[in-house]
């Protein structure tokens, strides 16, 4: 995601991190294939992150997508992200939600979950977590709907040889535009939420 950010913005420096060294060394790669975008890799977690606090100055913008699941300490995650993020700067968050539709209905028919959808935490409580460590909420919205899209994708793929990808795309892109447009009160027929914030100055 950093990488296809950092084409959009175009001549920026890029600085990820990951716990497993390979999966740095393979954005590093990546990188360099998408013609050579200047890039900081480290090997860190969440809750101690290689970047910002004692290991550098913080960056403007700061893009976390689907870690807080992940997280076995999500208080611990939320001081080491917002450590990250510059005074003024912008925070991008997002992971999957919980309470929708989709995580409900496999909660009903599975005894055993992946503990990534155990540990999963709704986006009013990280904002909230958030908010508390000096951010500012500018908006929220859902991506991923639970349904048709990912069922109909699995059709597509099996079977279709991927002639419907892009019309699935682009319905669950107007789906997350419509519900963005109204606020996001859609977000339970959504598998995933993100938001917009920003660190205050003072």
């Amino acid at each position: 995601m950093g990488i296809e950010a950092a084409k959009d913005a175009k001549e920026v420096d890029l600085s990820a991190f990951d716990p497993s060294p390979e999966m740095v060394r393979i954005a590093a790669s990546n990188a360099e294939k998408e013609g050579g975008i200047p890039f900081d890799g480290r090997t860190g977690f969440g809750e101690a992150p290689p970047f910002g606090g004692d290991h550098g100055a913080p960056f403007p913008l700061v893009i976390s997508s689907g870690v807080v699941s992940f997280s076995p300490d999500v208080e611990r995650w939320m001081d080491g992200l917002a450590s990250t993020v510059e005074p003024g700067g912008t925070l991008v968050v997002g992971d999957i939600h919980p309470g929708s539709s989709g995580f409900r209905r496999r909660r009903r028919r599975k005894p055993l979950l992946p503990v990534r959808e155990m540990n999963a935490r709704s986006r009013e409580s990280i904002r909230t977590g958030l908010e508390q460590r000096g951010f500012v909420h500018l908006r929220s919205g859902a991506y991923q709907l639970t349904r048709p899209v990912p069922e109909a994708m699995y059709v597509n793929e099996r079977f279709l040889k991927g002639i419907l990808t892009r019309p699935l795309l682009w319905a669950n892109r107007l789906a997350t535009w419509v519900d963005g447009a109204f606020g996001s009160p859609l977000q339970d027929r959504f598998d995933s939420w993100v938001m917009h914030l920003e660190r205050r100055e003072d």
